[in-house]
């Protein structure tokens, strides 16, 4: 299959879009758990008595919860722009071929 330029365009954009993407929507869902993180073991350090270790160990123990990528998020705000982006692009260019096409 060729691809005019237009396409091979469309083709960069959709790839930089989904690197890009998912780099920011996992970088977003790490700050989130971090946050949790630091707000779950501040309220540990201030019970009457908490330890240092035992509020980390706390911590810890919760760290793979909230740090773990979630998958499905990352892949819809990857992939459903780019979806609609080229179905609204070709139904674009098929109104405006429909259009030229009325006009001979």
């Amino acid at each position: 299959m060729k691809l005019n330029r237009w396409k091979r365009l469309g083709v960069v954009i959709s790839v930089l879009w989904a690197l890009g993407a998912a780099y920011y929507e996992r970088s977003i869902q790490m700050e989130s758990g971090r946050q949790i993180l630091d707000l779950q073991y501040n309220a540990c350090m201030e019970t009457e008595k908490s330890t240092f270790a035992s509020c980390w160990a706390e911590m810890d123990k919760d760290f793979d919860v909230w740090m773990k990528p979630n998958w499905g998020n990352i892949a819809f705000i990857v992939f459903a722009p780019v979806m609609i982006a080229w179905i609204l692009v070709f139904i674009i260019f098929r109104v405006y071929q429909w259009i030229k096409a009325g006009e001979t």
